[in-house]
């Protein structure tokens, strides 16, 4: 499984977790009763911190996504046997090469996390 399939299907306090140990933090849980948060570049014997690193607010999670990038809602109709369906996806719009959407499920601090993600990976492999 690719690294954006594995985002696609985070639950958010894995996004969190994934965000934070892409930018170097280490999170100890083995034999705690809460997770442990050691900053980039501390010694693993350095003291860690309780709170998780990134805030669990939509002012921290609105300002993850790189410069050049921004986030748009939209509908999309699709048709099934049935009837016509809509269905609502957040989106990156960029500057150059990263396109990402994802199902807008309401909850939009998520939505702006799952793609802050997935526009992380695919800049690095664009770098690639």
């Amino acid at each position: 499984m690719t690294d954006a399939a594995k985002i696609k299907a985070m639950p958010y306090p894995d996004l969190r977790n994934w965000w934070v140990q892409q930018h170097g933090w280490t999170i100890y849980t083995e034999g705690l009763p809460v997770p442990h948060y050691l900053a980039p570049g501390k010694h693993p014997d350095a003291d860690c911190q309780l709170d998780h690193p990134l805030p669990d607010t939509l002012d921290a999670v609105a300002g993850l996504l790189p410069e050049g990038l921004s986030w748009r809602r939209q509908m999309i109709w699709t048709c099934s046997n049935r009837s016509g369906d809509s269905l609502a996806f957040v989106s990156l719009n960029s500057v150059g090469d990263v396109a990402e959407f994802v199902p807008d499920t309401g909850d939009e601090k998520c939505d702006r996390l799952r793609l802050a993600c997935l526009a992380l990976v695919a800049m690095r492999s664009n770098k690639q």
